[in-house]
């Protein structure tokens, strides 16, 4: 008989009200974990284009708290460009609900928009 470890993932804290917010201003999220939390579309990105968020609590200072047991997932965001968010108005303002169209978002060289 084997035994198999099921991974247990924890939603970090602010991930509902963020999911909630988003979609309550009109985007499309999809909640898929890995290798990261949400996959964001929103009218004005075009047919195929969506935009990737990690969600993370807070540190004190409001930096996102990271896990050094999510060393895989790190690497993923740094070399795509993916933002941390830890709140609602960083999502909105990752995303592009805040501040500007979304045809006028521009994105990072490294940021990964899934065409």
């Amino acid at each position: 008989m084997s035994h198999r470890r099921q991974q247990v993932t924890r939603t970090d804290g602010p991930q509902p009200d963020i999911v909630d917010a988003l979609r309550k201003a009109g985007c499309t999220v999809t909640v898929i974990g890995r290798p990261v939390d949400l996959l964001v579309w929103r009218p004005g990105y075009g047919n195929g284009n969506f935009r990737c968020l990690e969600v993370k609590d807070a540190t004190a200072k409001g930096k996102p708290k990271l896990d050094k047991r999510q060393k895989e997932q790190a690497e993923f965001v740094a070399l795509t460009g993916v933002p941390y968010v830890t709140t609602v108005e960083e999502a909105f303002r990752a995303v592009g609900v805040l501040g500007q169209p979304a045809h006028a978002i521009k994105w990072p060289d490294n940021a990964l928009v899934c065409k």
